[in-house]
């Protein structure tokens, strides 16, 4: 943990200590603030936190929490939730259209298990459910990893009962349904991505091929200025963009440009 986090993790662990008074800055400290607030279904806000994470981890992967926590059937795949799985945060049913049928399966096959196996299995899990429940946004994935080693833990109590009927079978079958879970996101993720990455490579180059500097409205993505700087695009960033129709930064979010001829064309309909 020191190393991870005064080497490694220097910055931000160090760092926030350093310039904001918590290393846990901006979700704790003097100056903390909720972060986390708009990032979830509005009908998660009178929920619980144990309520929000059964709605989420059982919900239809996706990250239009606009639409609220969509139950589905575990064990079932929706083809929407390939586009889901691109996403690098994914709100809702983060870890993937199987994991929900994968936990199932292990509580399962923790019952099959050997007593005193079972018991070091349970008290492993429930230690790892309560890393998840002290935030009240362990629903999110992206910030409660940890609930991934659940069905693992249990699986491996049923693992390591040989002598009881169906307890090995069980366990493996959990580790293989993970197996394809992962298999699922990262079939999606890479083509989803690699997409993305070549449409953001064509407008880089395009971009640095115009003849002046491109107006870019960054909000809080600041990563997003390195990315054109290092792809050598004059830019400069402007709070109001002065086009009417503004183009997206492929693969940044919310992330918008106006290129010159935009530009020109904008200042000539203000001055007629």
């Amino acid at each position: 943990l020191a190393l991870g986090a005064a080497g490694t993790g220097w910055n931000p662990y160090v760092t926030n200590a350093l310039r904001n008074g918590n290393p846990f800055y901006p979700a704790a400290g003097p100056h903390a603030r909720d972060f986390v607030v708009d990032s979830g279904p509005a009908a998660f806000a009178a929920m619980n936190r144990l309520e929000r994470l059964g709605r989420s981890v059982f919900a239809v992967t996706s990250n239009h929490v606009e639409e609220g926590a969509r139950p589905k059937l575990p064990l079932t795949v929706r083809w929407e939730e390939g586009a889901g799985c691109a996403g690098c945060d994914v709100r809702l049913g983060g870890f993937g259209p199987l994991f929900s049928g994968a936990l199932l399966l292990s509580l399962g096959a923790v019952c099959l298990a050997r007593r005193r196996a079972a018991a070091r299995a349970g008290l492993a899990g429930a230690a790892l459910l309560a890393t998840v429940l002290v935030t009240t946004a362990g629903w999110w994935a992206r910030l409660a990893p940890q609930l991934w080693l659940l069905p693992i833990v249990l699986a491996l109590a049923a693992l390591a009962s040989p002598a009881r009927r169906g307890a090995r079978a069980a366990g493996a079958a959990v580790l293989l349904l993970l197996a394809g879970d992962v298999g699922l996101v990262a079939v999606n993720h890479l083509n989803r991505g690699g997409r993305t990455e070549r449409a953001l490579r064509r407008q880089l180059a395009e971009l640095r091929a115009s003849p002046g500097p491109i107006a870019v409205r960054l909000r809080q993505f600041e990563s997003a200025g390195v990315r054109l700087t290092e792809a050598g695009v004059a830019w400069y960033p402007a709070g109001e963009l002065p086009c009417a129709r503004p183009e997206p930064l492929a693969g940044s979010f919310l992330v918008e440009l106006c290129r010159p001829a935009d530009e020109g064309t904008a200042r000539r309909a203000a001055l007629r």
